[in-house]
């Protein structure tokens, strides 16, 4: 093979090699959320998905913001996680839910190398790697909580309700 042939071929294998890897790195927010929840609930962490913000005086509308994964730990931390599975998610105009004493996003390592540079002083991050493993990259600052904690615990106990009746629903199906 002469060199000019090597150089080709490098090129191509490169580029192959490129395309495995930003295949395997994209994932669904269901599978972010499986490998989150794999990695939390052997920590002992109570968590929910989709938890809608309490209702305040000021919020009322049936419509209310929604945190991707608000998470409770002993003794009173509450944790929320925004999962963002591509770049252009990372930079919709969809409303950040960090309300918690500590506020993440949990990212694949592709979008994270891409936006870095914007993720606001204070945000921890999770990586999620291809194999479904996670780690923290950027651990978060304490913030001040933008509910109280009894509010929290209502916005996640009616969420985890929600999972319920869900659930009640397949088994229901299986039944008939």
């Amino acid at each position: 093979m002469s060199c000019k042939e090597m150089s080709t071929y490098r090129q191509q294998r490169k580029q192959i090699s490129i395309l495995n890897i930003t295949e395997k790195m994209e994932m669904t927010t269901k599978e972010i959320e499986h490998a989150a929840y794999k990695t939390f609930w052997k920590n002992g962490v109570y968590m929910v998905y989709e938890c809608a913000c309490p209702k305040t005086k000021k919020r009322q509308t049936r419509h209310r913001e929604r945190v991707d994964l608000l998470c409770f730990e002993l003794p009173n931390t509450w944790k929320c996680y925004e999962i963002k599975n591509s770049v252009n998610d990372f930079y919709s105009s969809a409303s950040l839910s960090f309300w918690g004493d500590y506020n993440y996003y949990i990212l694949n390592a592709d979008i994270y190398e891409k936006v870095k540079d914007d993720i606001p002083k204070g945000i921890g991050v999770w990586l999620v790697y291809k194999d479904k493993s996670m780690a923290c990259v950027k651990k978060s600052k304490k913030q001040e909580r933008k509910f109280t904690h009894e509010q929290l615990l209502f916005a996640m106990t009616q969420a985890l309700s929600r999972e319920y009746k869900k659930y009640r629903k397949i088994l229901e199906k299986k039944d008939k």
